[in-house]
C-alpha cells in the first residue's frame, strides 16, 4: 500500500504538469462580424390582450425584424429578416428563439432577454453558408424607449 500512493501522487503530480505547462490560448476572434439596423415591423401577442401591460409567466409574443445594412441611424438596403418567437418568464425575462433569414442561409438563435434595452443571445446553428455556426448576435434598442429600431451586430465563429 505504501507504494502505492506514492506513485499515484507522483503520477498526479506529472497530469498536473502538463497541464500547467499547456500553453494559453486566447479566445479566437470571430470569423464573421455582421451589422444590421432592424426595425421591427409586426407584433403578436398571445395570453396578454393589452400589449401595454407588464407581462406575466407565458405571456408569448412574437415579432418579425425587418434587417437592413448598417449605415447609422439611416437604413441602408435591405438585407433579410428576423422571425422572433419570445415566452415571458415573468415582466422582465423571455427566453426567446428566432430564425435570421440571411443572403446565402439561415441562423438559429436562442437565449434568455432581460427587459433593459438590449439583449444578447447564442447562435446555435445555420443552414447554406452558414451550416455550423456558432456565435452570438448582440442588439440594443437606439431611437429612445419606445422605439421599434435596433443596432444589431452577429459575431459568427465558423
Amino acid at each position: 500500500m505504501r507504494l502505492k500512493l506514492p506513485l499515484f501522487t507522483l503520477l498526479l503530480v506529472v497530469a498536473l504538469g502538463a497541464l500547467v505547462a499547456l500553453p494559453a490560448t486566447a479566445a479566437s476572434p470571430p470569423t464573421t462580424t455582421l451589422q444590421f439596423l432592424g426595425v421591427a415591423d409586426s407584433f403578436n401577442f398571445s395570453g396578454n390582450p393589452d400589449p401595454n401591460a407588464p407581462l406575466k409567466l407565458g405571456d408569448v409574443f412574437s415579432f418579425h425584424i425587418t434587417l437592413y445594412k448598417w449605415n447609422g441611424y439611416h437604413r441602408g438596403a435591405a438585407s433579410g429578416g428576423v422571425n422572433v418567437a419570445s415566452e415571458a418568464l415573468n415582466a422582465q425575462l423571455g427566453r426567446v428563439s428566432a430564425v435570421a433569414h440571411l443572403p446565402g442561409g439561415t441562423l438559429i438563435i436562442a437565449g434568455d432577454s432581460y427587459g433593459n434595452g438590449g439583449v444578447h443571445l447564442a447562435v446555435t446553428g445555420g443552414t447554406g453558408s452558414y451550416v455550423g455556426a456558432s456565435g452570438e448576435v448582440i442588439s440594443r434598442n437606439i431611437g429612445g424607449p419606445n422605439t421599434n429600431k435596433s443596432a444589431i451586430t452577429i459575431r459568427l465563429w465558423q
